[in-house]
């Protein structure tokens, strides 16, 4: 498949970055020295963790304004792929319920991702549990997309009734977030798992379906579970102060794979409307 840089696209990307970089250093400044006074986040502190057996391998120091400043900064990936995507340009418009077409479901693609990078930072900056709950609400935003998008071949699928059940279904994921937080993790992987057997499931037989791209994503994903595992393993063979943080690179694989999948979802559509 052909590749074509979109220069632009790309500018944007990096712009986020740069300005969300900037942002996590702006809060870092003047909410630093307040996060020993939050309640904490249930597996960061190895000490007072409610999930000992699960523990990010880099260094968390309590009394720093930026506690895991690798597994922080990292996390901005998504922010860099998420702006991006926005910015992409538009294909035609046709009957069918697209990504590649819609602009509301383009920005919620894209918004999801964003939130999930700055959610992330936030967590590993502080922390804290409203960290670690902004970082798992962007991870249930753009599962349930997946999920979700998956559908859109169904008859009689719409716009509307796509709204209606991403927003039900992730008011019940965060009220199980607040009330029931170390549920967060295998709801997640049950999504992701769902969204990626709906999305061959339902969409095989669309003409330019690439199982390929999906594949790709399904293994970038794969991967950064793996390298996730291992991290939270005490570690393993990762740094406990430095940049080589297993966790850095799920945050890199996880971005990976959200552009993969706009890639796929992109040239199917493209291929069922006729466009180069």
């Amino acid at each position: 498949m052909k590749v074509k840089f979109n220069w632009k696209a790309i500018f944007v990307g990096v712009l986020a970055l740069l300005v969300s970089t900037f942002l996590m250093f702006a809060v870092a400044d003047k909410f630093g020295d307040r996060w020993k006074d939050m309640p904490q986040a249930t597996s960061m502190m190895p000490e007072d963790s409610l999930d000992p057996d699960f523990n990010f391998n880099e260094l968390v120091d309590p009394d720093a304004a930026i506690r895991q400043p690798w597994n922080t900064f990292s996390s901005l990936y998504y922010v860099f792929v998420g702006a991006m995507l926005i910015c992409l340009p538009y294909t035609k418009k046709s009957s069918k319920m697209s990504i590649t077409s819609s602009k509301s479901l383009r920005i919620l693609y894209g918004a999801s991702i964003i939130i999930t990078g700055l959610g992330s930072a936030f967590m590993h900056m502080s922390a804290t549990f409203i960290g670690q709950f902004a970082d798992v609400l962007g991870m249930y935003l753009i599962s349930v997309f997946i999920v979700m998008y998956a559908l859109r071949n169904i008859p009689k699928y719409n716009t509307a009734l796509f709204s209606i059940a991403y927003i039900v279904i992730n008011a019940a994921l965060l009220y199980a977030l607040w009330f029931a937080p170390n549920l967060r993790r295998n709801l997640f992987l049950v999504l992701i798992l769902v969204g990626l057997v709906l999305e061959c499931f339902c969409n095989r037989k669309a003409k330019g379906f690439s199982v390929d791209l999906v594949l790709a994503a399904a293994s970038s994903l794969g991967l950064a579970y793996v390298l996730w595992l291992l991290d939270n393993r005490q570690g393993m063979f990762f740094e406990r102060v430095g940049w080589f943080q297993g966790h850095s690179f799920w945050h890199l694989l996880g971005a990976v794979a959200c552009g993969v999948l706009y890639l796929h979802y992109s040239k199917t559509y493209k291929a069922a409307v006729g466009e180069e």
